[in-house]
């Protein structure tokens, strides 16, 4: 029987630094953004900062552009070629982008390889935790079948809650629900909170206007798991480049680490990916279990 050889493929919006993905064998898709008449390939020469200034001042909606089949078979051909003979995809939400569904329906056009899509259900910090704990495992020699429980793990003791300072984008595209229908537009002008739900659609938690109410709902959410987790679990604080709500992210990371002192909390950049669905200067937060605590669960 040929031994098993397991490519890792995540996309763009997990936020992963170049040298990570390269150090660790982990291949890419990077994620194109179309704004009006004009497509960026995120991660390829697309500054986080311009892309933000872009976004907020753009008549236009953003929207992540599907890849073509031919791009994924590619990819899929350059992987079997390359020796692989499994290919475990780890990608964005299927609830805010066809990316996961397209990867599947492309699974069979390549003989020889197994392709294994994982949608991650969430987006941002949280899939990048998913990678790097399908990294950590694949080196330690566990297969395709046991990575993906690991990952079911992690997925049910994690949760990510954003800051939307601008529903147009959700609202064009149908990102976001109250839990049965559509955000109306009234709430268009508010700030809102909104949670990844077991569909990995967001789900509208709160319309308050302030970045306070986000430190509440984490901590009335997150209580539980710290619990159980203490010095395992991870609290990571998104912000977009421009950093237009620093100080109130600032007061709220130290609020987190006082209300949970044996966590890690840590500040990450919001991806434009993200931006793109959530719209302009919005913030999240996300929390679960240390990755790396859950590799040597594992083993």
């Amino acid at each position: 029987m040929k031994e098993e050889k397991i490519a890792i493929i995540t996309d763009s919006s997990s936020g992963l630094p170049v040298e990570l993905l390269a150090k660790n064998d982990i291949q890419v898709i990077n994620i194109p953004i179309r704004v009006g008449e004009k497509v960026y390939r995120e991660g390829v020469g697309l500054d986080p900062l311009w892309f933000q200034a872009e976004m907020a001042e753009t008549d236009q909606v953003p929207v992540l552009e599907q890849l073509p089949v031919s791009v994924l078979q590619e990819q899929m051909n350059n992987l079997r070629t390359a020796g692989y003979t499994d290919a475990l995809y780890i990608l964005l939400s299927g609830g805010i982008s066809p990316l996961a569904s397209k990867v599947e329906a492309c699974a069979n056009l390549v003989d020889g390889l197994k392709v294994t899509v994982f949608d991650s259900l969430t987006a941002g910090a949280s899939l990048a935790q998913m990678v790097q704990l399908a990294v950590a495992m694949r080196r330690d020699g566990c297969d395709v079948s046991e990575i993906l429980t690991a990952l079911r793990e992690y997925q049910g003791s994690s949760a990510t809650l954003l800051v939307l300072r601008n529903l147009r984008q959700l609202n064009k595209h149908g990102y976001v629900s109250n839990g049965s229908t559509l955000v109306s537009n009234i709430l268009l002008r508010l700030k809102t909170l909104a949670l990844f739900d077991k569909t990995g659609r967001l789900v509208m938690v709160d319309t308050q206007s302030r970045l306070k109410t986000l430190y509440k709902e984490v901590t009335k959410r997150a209580h539980k798991d710290y619990l159980n987790l203490q010095d395992r679990m991870v609290i990571t604080i998104m912000e977009t480049p421009d950093r237009m709500s620093t100080d109130s992210l600032d007061e709220i990371r130290e609020q987190l680490t006082s209300t949970f002192p044996k966590a890690k909390v840590v500040v990450k950049p919001f991806p434009p990916s993200l931006i793109t669905i959530t719209g302009a200067h919005s913030a999240g937060i996300t929390w679960g279990p240390d990755w790396e605590f859950l590799a040597l669960k594992k083993n």
